[in-house]
């Protein structure tokens, strides 16, 4: 696939990134459902933990609250007692919704980006988003796509989409998504947004960015057939009206779909109670209520959803584990993605502890360093619950 310049310009900053059909062998490896990492446990062969339709087992949380009555549920993660307790067009390309007008002074002012601490943060809408926008969190991001890929058996979304005109990524973050979705549906117009321009100059033809805010009025003039999210987690202060902004944009027969985790980390056992990573989990939601974006929402979206108007709602329900602890080949690949991606999330959390939870810089380091031993030690069972939202608009 051509690879075209955008319309942003020269990048002050640049995405280390995994870009479709030109991905290194181990992105190419997780976009195609085959494993990069080598067989850790062949013998140990588990059922896929999410299944549709089957008996919800019960996922408890620190409130009281469960996920027995989810629709659609997860097979436990079981931990591994083999391993070991420790460680084509224009040359600049234009978006549907470009203004010319409003480029020059919206790149001065975008790409002047915010220093905390030794971290970049956007400059639009500042204080928005809580966590680094810079080349570290970029990867981190990554390793993001990677991890999904493999939960997802190399598939970009659930959604059975077929070969939709236009399609809406919020959030875009590096833009990898898009990106990919461009390659992989080439009659489609795939536009991205995001609060920091942080995606590549070059892109297939058919992929744009836009610096928005989704908790704004969304201004686009065409309707998508398919609208997409993926870590939301820490973005909104109200989830439900941009999930209703989002059903108001769909064109008729459109699809929604969510992926997102919840914080604290969970656990089926006790070895994560009473460690520092159960703390720093608990902190960074604090520090998110603190900040007026709950960590937990996720869990919501299928009420939300249903009382806006989607119709037939259905989650799917997953366990991704914070390093190779369970049995099973697949997830033990997963845990190990997922673990390069809270290792790379932890140094991120610094400027969003010391900011709404007054935490100093040395606390926040002996924190961290306690938080690292018990993520590398696989004694400790800890999991992210994640759910996908695959929700079509009659």
């Amino acid at each position: 696939m051509d690879r075209w310049p955008s319309d942003s310009g020269s990048r002050a900053f640049h995405t280390t990134f995994f870009r479709p059909n030109e991905m290194d062998s181990t992105a190419e490896a997780a976009a195609n459902g085959t494993s990069p990492i080598p067989d850790l446990d062949a013998s140990a062969d588990v059922p896929p933990y999410a299944t549709e339709h089957e008996p919800a087992s019960t996922l408890p949380f620190a409130d009281g609250s469960s996920t027995s009555n989810s629709s659609i549920s997860n097979q436990a993660l079981e931990a591994d007692s083999a391993g070991p307790a420790s460680s084509d067009g224009d040359s600049k390309a234009q978006s549907p919704n470009y203004a010319a007008s409003s480029v020059p002074s919206l790149r001065s002012h975008v790409f002047n980006f915010v220093v905390e601490q030794g971290r970049t943060f956007h400059r639009y809408r500042e204080g928005k988003y809580p966590l680094p926008n810079d080349n570290r969190e970029q990867e981190r991001l990554d390793f993001q796509h990677c991890f999904m890929l493999i939960l997802l058996d190399g598939k970009l979304q659930l959604s059975p989409v077929g070969e939709p005109q236009n399609v809406l990524d919020i959030g875009t973050g590096t833009g990898i998504w898009a990106i990919e979705f461009a390659d992989r549906h080439p009659t489609a117009n795939v536009i991205g947004t995001d609060l920091s321009p942080i995606q590549p100059d070059f892109v297939p033809k058919n992929c744009f960015f836009e610096i928005d805010d989704a908790e704004d009025d969304w201004i686009f003039s065409e309707r998508f057939d398919f609208i997409h999210m993926r870590g939301m987690m820490t973005c909104f202060t109200d989830p439900k009206s941009v999930m209703q902004k989002a059903f108001d944009q769909l064109a008729p027969g459109g699809y929604l779909e969510m992926q997102d985790g919840i914080f604290p980390l969970q656990c089926h056992d006790d070895t994560l109670a009473g460690t520092a990573l159960d703390q720093w989990g608990k902190a960074c939601v604090e520090a998110g209520e603190v900040m007026g974006r709950a960590w937990t929402n996720a869990r919501y979206y299928k009420r939300w959803m249903e009382e806006i108007g989607f119709e037939e709602v259905k989650e799917k329900i997953f366990e991704v584990p914070t390093s190779s602890w369970p049995r099973g080949k697949k997830v033990k690949e997963l845990g190990l993605w997922f673990h390069e991606n809270l290792m790379d999330s932890l140094g991120a959390s610094k400027v969003l502890l010391n900011k709404a939870l007054a935490y100093q810089p040395d606390e926040v380091e002996l924190l961290l360093m306690e938080v690292r031993k018990n993520l590398k030690n696989k004694g400790v069972h800890a999991y992210m619950p994640l759910w996908v939202y695959p929700i079509h608009c009659s």
